[in-house]
């Protein structure tokens, strides 16, 4: 690890991931992306108890994911998004 690079820690339901990060303003965008999916996973849990935990992370990230394509649509940019 270089020395610009640090590790971040977040908790996701509970759960502890160590991420690594190469600037603070970075840090502070996965503290930020934590704490919504964190958010966002809670209250899945909530409307839907009788859900598996699989199943509860796939509603969310369908529902993240179709609210990124609703921005980029507003934005005029591509509808699909490739991850490499």
């Amino acid at each position: 690890m270089s020395e610009s690079e640090q590790i971040v820690k977040v908790r996701i339901t509970g759960r502890l991931f160590k991420i690594k990060s190469n600037s603070d303003k970075h840090s502070e965008r996965i503290r930020e992306v934590a704490q919504f999916v964190d958010q966002k996973i809670q209250q899945m849990c909530k409307e839907h108890p009788a859900l598996s935990p699989i199943d509860i992370l796939t509603m969310c990230a369908m529902e993240i994911y179709d609210k990124l394509l609703t921005e980029k649509l507003k934005h005029g940019l591509q509808q699909s998004v490739v991850f490499k």
